[in-house]
This record gives structure tokens, sequence and C-alpha cells, in this order.
């Protein structure tokens, strides 16, 4: 086990120390959080994830669904586009398990306009980003569950200006097996470049780490801590920070803040869990402040654990 984490601390201060290229990538939606739970604790939810929402934050987590688990989620983001994703995992055997996923980002219908008509053409367009995965965990030992996501990337900025990409997460989770203690490991997004006629640009690809456990368990009351650091390739390190308080492991409420985001500061975010005879419900709600772009809200829908 320490040759496991001394390698993954060898990685994360390898990924810290890489080169800076601000804005050079593509797929930028590719890092645009899913989950209100996580968001409204900043995204500090690599070792916290549970259900379906594994199949983006971390799919070695995957291992530890009871059953069958589905989610959907849509956040209204800026200029009138739409950022929506859905995902169904499901236990794959005692030691594994599997998930599939589907995130879209899509404008509204534009005007063409060109410089002879500019104002248009009368024909209309629309960009839209895709991304399909394929998801799966496994356990390697009681404590530790290994993950990887194979994901088709599809990019479509103006009709026929469309690009296929394929790119990969391979993540790591320990499961200390007291008061929640979990910790966790991600490389994400890397792959094949995307190449806009005779310009490429990489991946988003980051390195991510984090650290959640539970600092209260006092009857009914539940107080559970996530941090998360984490290193774009092109950006530089950053770091978030969240809480999440429990009552009757039915009503949340949610915090979070980013740190040295240039952008994004708090979050915020509540939510409801319902045990049916069946499998739990829950809804969610989460709310960004993203500074000069305003507020951003994501409400979703999660069944099954």
């Amino acid at each position: 086990m320490r040759k496991y984490i001394c390698a993954l601390i060898i990685i994360f201060c390898f990924a810290f120390g890489q080169y800076e290229r601000p804005g050079s990538s593509a797929a930028q939606f590719l890092d645009i959080g899913v989950n209100p739970r996580a968001e409204s604790m900043a995204g500090a939810f690599i070792s916290m994830t549970s259900g379906a929402g594994a199949c983006y934050y971390n799919p070695a987590a995957l291992t530890m669904l009871a059953g069958p688990a589905f989610e959907i989620s849509h956040t209204n983001w800026f200029a009138d586009i739409s950022h929506d994703y859905a995902a169904v995992a499901l236990p794959f055997g005692r030691n594994r398990g599997i998930g599939l996923s589907f995130t879209s980002m899509i404008t509204d219908e534009m005007i063409v306009r060109t410089p002879l008509q500019p104002d248009g053409t009368g024909e209309t367009f629309f960009s839209g980003n895709y991304r399909f995965g394929v998801s799966m965990g496994q356990k390697l030992t009681d404590n530790v569950s290994l993950g990887v996501n194979l994901n088709y990337v599809e990019l479509i900025l103006f009709r026929h200006y469309k690009q296929e990409v394929y790119a990969g997460d391979v993540s790591v989770l320990y499961d200390a097996k007291i008061r929640n203690f979990k910790f966790g490991f991600k490389i994400a997004n890397f792959g094949s470049d995307v190449k806009y006629i005779h310009e490429s640009y990489p991946m988003p690809t980051s390195f991510v780490f984090g650290v959640s456990g539970n600092l209260i368990e006092k009857g009914a009351n539940t107080i559970a801590l996530s941090t998360n650091a984490y290193k774009p390739n092109d950006g530089s390190p950053k770091g978030v920070l969240g809480l999440e308080y429990g009552l009757n492991s039915m009503y949340f409420v949610r915090g979070g803040y980013h740190i040295d985001d240039p952008v994004k500061s708090f979050a915020l975010g509540a939510g409801a869990k319902i045990n049916t005879p069946f499998l739990p419900i829950s809804v969610n709600y989460s709310i960004t402040d993203y500074g000069p772009l305003g507020l951003n809200q994501r409400l979703g829908l999660e069944i099954g654990k």
C-alpha cells in the first residue's frame, strides 16, 4: 500500500511542476462539474463521490455501489448555454462496478452573419459538445479500488466543422473504513489532440488529489469535510474545500470555496433524500459564484446508491 501512495505523491508533485500555457487546451466543457451535491462543495468530491456520479468524478468509487444507480442533472450555463449530464451504473460481481454516462453542452440557435450581411443571412447554426463514457471500477484490496473511464468526445463548432477524439481517465480510491475517511487520485482527460483545420490543441488533462472524512458523527448529525487539489495542464494549481452537514441522512446543507481561482469563489447548496421501498431518491441543488460572470445554478436527481 505504501508503494501505491508514494507513487501517487511522486506523480502529483511532477504534475504540479509542469509548464503552464493558460487557455491552450480544447474541450474545456469536460472540466465543468456535473453533480449539484459536488458543486455545492466547490467540486471537492473525488473521494466523496457515490452512485452514478462516480462515472464522472472517480470511477473507482463504482465498486461501492449497493445496487443500480441513475443520475441526471441540468445546468443553466452562461449565454443561454445548456449543460446536461446523465449516467447509469450498477454492480458487476462482488468487487466491480460499471457505468455509462453522457454529457452535453449546447448553445441556442444563432444567426449566421457575414461582413456583407451583418443582420443575418437567413440561416442559423448551433454549437455542441458531447461526451459518451464507459466506466469501470475494480477492487484491488478491501481498501483500494482502481477506476477507468473511456470517453468518446465530439465537438461541433459550425456544421461540418466537427472533431471526434478519444480520452480517458484513471483513478484510485482508498477507503480507510473509519469515519468515512477516504482519499482519491485521478488523471483526467488524457488523450489525442483536437485538430481544427491547421491548429492542434491538447485535451484538458488534469491531476486531482482529494481527501475527505466525517469530522462529527453525533446522533442524527454528521459534518463531513472534503478537500481537493488539482493541476490542469493549461493553468496554475488550485484547491477547493467543501463541507456537508447532514441530518438523519435525509436533509443536507452544503458549502464550498475555490482557493486561488481567478473566477470562482464560494458555492452553496442543499439536498434531500427519500428512502423508498425500492431505491433511495435524492434531489440536490447548488449555486456557484463566478465573479463577474454572475451566479450559476444546478439541479439534479439521483436514484440509487
